[in-house]
């Protein structure tokens, strides 16, 4: 039988050539295959450095990339069942063909990776992780308490956390998240941020969060707080919030930050309580809190489900500044079905607010206090809910005929939203448009705009 030896060919090869090429600082690629192999013929340890001769394990691999930064492991497509792998420096983990998506499977046995490094970044492209598990910590999936995670077309699914980010958790000294071009779907925590928990700035694009949940907590989908660290910036742009459910903020859950909300959808998440979409809490004692949501669409949502809940949007002791938003038939068992500000001023300029005749109506509670509001419409004072305390008064308006959308979908654009149809009064009602652009990306023009998260005139732009 022949002896295994930890040293690998790759060693040897430092050895008896130069140093030169495994110093700190040389960048190499790892190469990984279901195919692979983690122990060469002869005994050592694969080096995973030629793609004819890849590794079989990606935690093999990783116990490889271990002379500086900089290194890339490229998997190709298959299954790895595999969990638990820490990353020992700043690198990549991709997939060799972005059309053959590599599958990491945790198995319910733990998390995928967990990641320590202050000051440095990790990227993680084109991958499925699924069936991760922390059964007693946070970050079923991924878990970052020091450095950066780039999170890029992948889809990370059917993960658990007992206690926050069903599928990342950035705790305590994480820096920054990216997530771009990714989809969450059916991940769960117990407490807060189903798919994700954040206390660094977050930064979400052109991403789908689906069915994820927290339990017992706030943030279905997405959970943001300042963790010390005030005022935490979450940007969220282009992205889809659909069935997500929380005790509190059944999409969005932001504390102690500040969020700007751009081009998005929330479409039938619900709360047991308020905020069935978002739910934004502030403080008195910081007026630099707010929420900012611009071309946006929030439907379909309910609050409420479990007891007293209100509002789509729920805000409490903060700024909101809110612009071109479409309400559509958000539900509370409470007053306010799809704003319910608390102590907070908003500013909210040509958005509508519009439930269908058979939905239940309830009781309204609009204050007389100051408010600057410009071309906003709505068929129904329920809609809005203000406590005597916010600074608010919305003008009067109405949107007649009633119901004059068009189907509902992508509308050539990435996210969910309504189209207007010809004798709606949105159309042409709202501000100077000034080259804008609406919730799909296309172009306003330099006319009055619509009312609303879609422009009806407007004209998409392909990039590709």
């Amino acid at each position: 039988m022949k002896p295994l030896y930890r040293l690998s060919t790759k060693t040897l090869t430092c050895v008896a050539v130069t140093a030169i090429l495994c110093g700190n600082g040389y960048a190499q690629d790892l190469f990984v295959s279901t195919a692979g192999a983690d122990i060469d013929g002869k005994g050592f340890m694969n080096p995973c450095v030629t793609e004819s001769t890849p590794c079989k394990t990606l935690g093999h691999a990783l116990e490889e990339a271990d002379q500086g930064n900089g290194d890339t492991i490229i998997l190709t497509g298959g299954t790895y069942s595999e969990h638990d792998l820490v990353v020992p420096k700043e690198l990549t983990i991709r997939a060799k063909d972005s059309n053959r998506i590599p599958t990491i499977d945790a198995q319910g046995a733990g998390r995928h990776f967990s990641v320590s490094l202050p000051g440095l970044t990790v990227k993680l492209q084109d991958l499925k992780l699924i069936n991760g598990n922390a059964t007693a910590a946070e970050g079923g999936s991924i878990y970052v308490n020091a450095g950066t995670l780039e999170l890029s077309n992948s889809t990370v699914s059917s993960n658990y956390s007992a206690y926050n980010g069903g599928a990342i958790a950035c705790v305590l000294d994480c820096e920054d998240l990216l997530v771009t071009d990714s989809r969450f779907e059916s991940n769960s925590s117990d407490i807060d941020g189903g798919a994700v928990s954040s206390v660094a700035p977050t930064t979400i694009e052109s991403s789908m969060f689906r069915s994820n949940s927290a339990s017992t907590g706030n943030g279905g989908a997405v959970a943001e707080s300042a963790g010390g660290k005030v005022p935490v910036l979450t940007i969220i742009r282009d992205s889809q919030f659909t069935g997500n459910t929380a005790k509190s903020g059944g999409a969005f859950f932001g504390s102690l930050s500040t969020a700007y909300i751009n081009e998005s959808s929330f479409i039938e998440n619900t709360s047991e309580n308020y905020g069935s979409a978002i739910h934004f809490l502030g403080s008195i004692f910081n007026d630099a809190l707010r929420l900012s949501i611009v071309n946006s669409t929030l439907a379909d949502n309910i609050a409420g489900l479990s007891g007293t809940g209100s509002g789509a949007v729920y805000i409490n002791q903060a700024f909101g500044y809110w612009s071109n938003l479409s309400f559509v038939d958000n539900l509370s068992t409470d007053d306010g079905r799809h704003v319910y500000a608390y102590s907070s001023t908003i500013e909210m300029t040509d958005s509508y607010f519009y439930t269908s005749p058979n939905q239940f109506l309830t009781e309204s509670c609009i204050s007389d206090n100051p408010f600057i509001s410009v071309n906003n419409l709505w068929e129904d004072a329920g809609n809005i809910c203000f406590d005597p305390l916010s600074h608010v008064k919305l003008d009067d308006g109405s949107l007649s005929p009633l119901g004059r959308f068009g189907p509902f979908g992508d509308l050539d654009g990435t996210t969910l939203s309504y189209l207007l149809l010809d004798g709606s009064n949105a159309i042409d009602a709202g501000s100077n448009c000034n080259g804008g652009i609406d919730q799909r990306g296309a172009i306003r023009g330099e006319h009055v705009c619509d009312i609303g998260a879609t422009e009806e005139q407007g004209i998409m732009i392909n990039l590709d």
